[in-house]
């Protein structure tokens, strides 16, 4: 007799567990339908999805700036996306949410790669051009209207070092520079995109001199003061990230 009710209350304890983690197994589940967040950067199409939530980001070629020269911000600004150029970077982002929430997204610029040595020259991080060197400009271009960018810090042309996140440029999100933000419409079941276009130059404030005597002769540059030396060797790279999650 007392076995028999060890035994019932033995099921009663069994059935406990299983019904407390069917539970807890439907709150994981709907906690992950709801909410995503996608952080990556851009070396190849990144695709993420969730069931109610599709987004992508693909990237064009690198941008990198070697042997080029001081510009100003209205030739910068008329840059063209010509075959082998390397200071134009032309991205789309595409989603959709069939949720009412949405996306909100955030375009980064990170510090990219060291180039490969041409010639002689050979390139080491020491060798990048500060941040205040580097003038940034984004073009939001042709898609969705349903794709909208709430802010463009960049409407306008400006340093990259006006835009960090943190006091370094970094390879992180987190030490990112932030570009522009943005939301991808929700009640959307098809697929909407929009494309970007990113044009990068030297800052026209960056001075050449002759020899060190000249380059100390300087005082308080708004940008990098180089010899032409030093400024034959020098280079800049960034690479784009998104970072998105579902609208709050």
């Amino acid at each position: 007799m007392e076995e028999n009710k060890k035994n019932k209350n033995s099921s009663k304890d069994i059935t406990l567990v299983v019904l407390l983690l069917a539970i807890l197994v439907i709150a994981v589940v709907g906690v992950t339908y709801a909410v995503f967040s996608y952080t990556k950067d851009g070396e190849e199409n990144n695709v993420l999805t969730t069931g109610s939530v599709f987004f992508n980001f693909s990237e064009g070629d690198k941008i990198l700036l070697t042997d080029q020269f001081p510009m100003s911000e209205a030739n910068g600004k008329d840059l063209q996306n010509n075959e082998g150029a390397k200071n134009v970077l032309t991205f789309t982002i595409t989603g959709h949410d069939t949720s009412k929430k949405g996306i909100d997204y955030k375009i980064y610029a990170l510090k990219g790669e060291v180039p490969k040595g041409i010639g002689d020259t050979v390139y080491s991080d020491a060798n990048r051009l500060g941040d205040k060197d580097i003038m940034l400009y984004l073009v939001p271009g042709a898609g969705s209207s349903q794709i909208t960018v709430t802010e463009n810090k960049y409407t306008e042309p400006n340093t990259v070092a006006s835009g960090l996140v943190s006091s370094e440029f970094g390879e992180d999100i987190d030490k990112g520079c932030l570009i522009a933000t943005g939301k991808i419409a929700g009640n959307t079941n098809a697929d909407i995109q929009k494309e970007f276009t990113l044009k990068m130059w030297i800052n026209e404030k960056v001075t050449i001199v002759s020899d060190e005597e000249s380059k100390e002769n300087i005082k308080e540059p708004e940008a990098g003061v180089y010899t032409e030396e030093e400024y034959g060797t020098k280079f800049y790279s960034l690479k784009i990230a998104i970072d998105a999650e579902s609208a709050k």
